[in-house]
């Protein structure tokens, strides 16, 4: 009895140095407070202005013409990253709609059968340049005839816009002199164009 008493009494000893040993090495706590995040901005902003607001081409009396030469059609648009982190960006031709405006005495000539309202030619022969107006110049992307651009992302890797910058973009346009530019007198074509700054990654 009394071995085990000594037995149990040795067990308990050994255990308290243990448990006292747990704490016994030396600690210093620091905390470091007042941690925050916030998220970065990404704005695009187009001739200093936001949504409906922005300007829109416009033109009248288009006729065929020889690349840079006769009729000539130009705009500047100002894209601009007003937010606080880098982008890049993208543009889509959309919406196109292709008026006929009757089907005149030339169009029929021509051989023009589609007279209805949304039916007209003038998207199938317009020519749309965009390039930089600023280094470094250069055609960014050239879309031939304009119809085919319906919904197509263009990426041009020179519109590159850090927080802050902004570049001019410049659009060019003309009726190609074709055979067939009978088929598009009268006619109009109407379309939007979708600029969108993508964060970099």
């Amino acid at each position: 009895m009394k071995k085990i008493a000594m037995s149990l009494m040795t067990i308990a000893a050994v255990v308290a140095l243990s448990v006292g040993a747990t704490g016994a090495y030396f600690s210093d706590v620091e905390t470091s407070t007042g941690n925050t995040f916030s998220a970065g901005t990404l704005d695009l902003n187009v001739d200093g202005k936001e949504g409906t607001q922005v300007v829109h081409v416009s033109f009248a009396n288009v006729v065929p013409a020889v690349q840079w030469q006769g009729a000539e059609y130009d705009h500047q648009w100002v894209l601009k990253n007003t937010g606080s982190v880098p982008g890049s960006i993208t543009y889509k031709i959309k919406n196109i709609k292709n008026y006929e405006n009757d089907c005149i005495n030339p169009e029929a000539k021509a051989g023009d059968i589609s007279c209805g309202v949304l039916e007209g030619e003038l998207g199938s022969q317009l020519k749309m340049v965009f390039q930089l107006n600023q280094a470094p110049y250069g055609y960014n992307q050239d879309i031939y005839p304009l119809n085919s651009a319906e919904n197509v992302a263009y990426t041009p890797a020179a519109y590159h816009l850090n927080a802050g910058e902004s570049k001019n973009v410049f659009t060019r346009s003309w009726l190609i002199n074709a055979a067939n530019n009978n088929l598009v007198q009268g006619d109009a074509v109407e379309f939007d164009i979708e600029f969108t700054l993508n964060q970099d990654v």
